[in-house]
């Protein structure tokens, strides 16, 4: 079975993620359900807020720069990962969280707690970009924080479950979308104004075969 997906949005393809089933994602301590990666990785850039940023390398970074004098944060880099839709009759949509042990953060500096929430914006024609997600009207951000985690080495956790969207029986996608969480630094920390950043290469790494960043489980 490939453990590749490929989806193209528009005139660029965005980074294809591995996609597979529990039996493959034996290093993982989660054992129930199948397991599913993210297919596409965007970043939505504060200080380019018309810009579709695809990204390409698996590259997995957050960033915001210092308020000017002490406000609220500014050049704020967000990512938005999407999920393909889950297959016919999947249900117990679960998002979780991993960073090992061994994981080399290309950036790193200030806090470095996440606030996850959903956004409902993306399709295959849809080109996710700050705008057109955050400061759109209404943007597609759901309200409220889906869960909040910690970029730091060995962090593991499950974050919360969602509905799962699946292919119907003709096995094309309802309307080509799936499940969309989108990824920023804490409230309170864009509020304290503060630099902070945070990089690392997310996916399948090492040779253990272990999967770092967020994932989807389903029917558990």
């Amino acid at each position: 079975m490939s453990r590749f997906l490929i989806i193209a949005t528009a005139s660029a393809l965005a980074v294809a993620f591995p996609v597979t089933s529990s039996e493959t994602s034996a290093a993982l301590k989660t054992r129930c359900g199948s397991f599913l990666g993210p297919d596409a990785l965007f970043l939505l850039d504060e200080d380019r807020p018309d810009v579709y940023l695809p990204i390409r390398d698996y590259l997995f970074q957050v960033f915001q720069k210092a308020g000017k004098s002490g406000g609220r944060a500014a050049g704020r880099q967000y990512v938005l990962a999407h999920f393909q839709p889950t297959p016919y009759l999947s249900y117990g949509c679960e998002l979780h969280w991993n960073i090992p042990a061994t994981t080399q953060f290309h950036s790193y500096y200030g806090s470095h707690q996440l606030d996850i929430v959903t956004s409902t914006g993306y399709v295959e024609s849809f080109l996710p970009t700050w705008n057109s997600v955050i400061a759109g009207s209404p943007p597609t951000v759901g309200p409220g924080v889906f869960g909040t985690v910690n970029a730091v080495a060995g962090a593991e956790a499950f974050v919360n479950s969602a509905a799962c969207r699946n292919y119907p029986p003709t096995g094309k996608p309802d309307g080509g979308m799936g499940l969309n969480f989108l990824f920023k630094f804490a409230n309170w920390v864009e509020q304290a104004g503060s630099a902070g950043g945070m990089s690392f290469y997310s996916g399948w790494t090492g040779p253990a075969d272990v999967f770092k960043g967020p994932y989807l489980t389903y029917s558990c």
